[in-house]
């Protein structure tokens, strides 16, 4: 194993590290730093720990499976992107980026073949911030993005070998105390999870899923809240687990939440409180749809194309307008 140590104050800094290489590096302002961790397929893993304050640029590059990439920067103005491609399984990487404004994380895992069994993880604070994630070939992989504060975006893609059974997990947790936020999850390939959580007011979630065996649900906690999940059947109609569950719960007034499903066997849920407006529409074979809306001033809004439909409308309060159903 090789230890490496750099400290870096308002500096340019390039590391070209060979397998099993550790590498701790410390820096305060202004520094622009790239990181290289190569080695052969079956080399020891790579480790690597970086910590940064304000405006500091980081671009690390691991190579193979089994590496660890942290990074952790302070106040604002910082970037910070991870890559761990090629044949990458079991590595794992994490963004913390605290108390800043208009800061930048990413993180790609995979891509040149099946990438299985990684973890990426950020974290951010503050106000205007973006985080993205991506996963080519994924297959068993987590993804989580965790933001306080407001007017930030976050997503996170799951990518190819859409005619396997993935096992990819996607969570976005949007917290208390924020608004304006903009979350969004796209998952291709089946058996996946797909979960956002979103808190106060004048957010937007969306989850894109295109598989079969998907799940995929969105909470919003707040008013003014826009909730959108669509959900694609591109698979063989003859697997056992042809069926996609969808769910989108809201409390709070003046939300909106619609769900769009093409293909066969899919569950579609709704559960709002007062002065929202509910939107299904399902375009398959055996589909089923469950609204809930407790309160006054509620809007439904469900359409069902193809055989064996099923849904189930139920409304509690006052002041409520004529329900729109067609099924053809």
């Amino acid at each position: 194993m090789k230890n490496f140590s750099l400290i870096t104050t308002t500096a340019l800094a390039s590391l070209l590290l060979t397998a099993q290489a550790q590498a701790t590096v410390v820096g305060t302002h202004n520094g622009y730093l790239q990181v290289q961790q190569t080695g052969p397929i079956g080399a020891a893993p790579n480790y690597l720990n970086v910590n940064q304050n304000a405006n500091n640029k980081l671009y690390v590059d691991q190579a193979g499976s089994n590496n660890k990439a942290y990074a952790t920067q302070l106040s604002s103005g910082n970037v910070a992107e991870i890559a761990q491609v090629g044949i990458a399984n079991s590595n794992y990487a994490y963004v913390r980026q605290v108390g800043g404004n208009g800061n930048y994380a990413g993180i790609e895992q995979g891509e040149h073949g099946v990438s299985a069994n990684n973890r990426a993880t950020i974290w951010t604070d503050g106000t205007a911030n973006s985080a993205d994630i991506y996963t080519g070939n994924a297959v068993g992989n987590v993804a989580g993005i965790t933001q306080s504060g407001s007017k930030n975006t976050a997503r996170i893609s799951q990518s190819e070998q859409i005619d396997n059974q993935n096992y990819n997990t996607a969570t976005i947790v949007q917290k208390p105390g924020s608004s304006l936020n903009a979350a969004s999850i796209t998952q291709n390939g089946s058996k996946n999870t797909g979960t956002i959580y979103q808190y106060n007011s004048s957010n937007s979630a969306d989850i894109t899923q295109r598989g079969i065996g998907n799940i995929s649900s969105i909470t919003q906690n707040g008013s003014k809240n826009f909730g959108y999940i669509y959900v694609d059947n591109e698979h063989d109609n003859s697997v056992s687990y042809n069926y996609n569950n969808t769910s989108i719960t809201q409390s709070g007034s003046g939300n909106y939440a619609y769900v769009a499903v093409g293909g066969s066997s899919n569950k579609a849920v709704i559960n709002q409180s007062n002065g929202n407006k509910a939107n299904i529409d399902q375009i398959g074979n055996s589909n089923s749809a469950y609204i809930t809306q407790n309160g006054i001033n509620n809007n439904v809004t469900l359409s069902q194309y193809g055989n064996g439909k099923t849904y189930s409308i139920t409304q509690n309060g006052s002041n409520i307008p004529p329900v729109t159903i067609v099924q053809k």
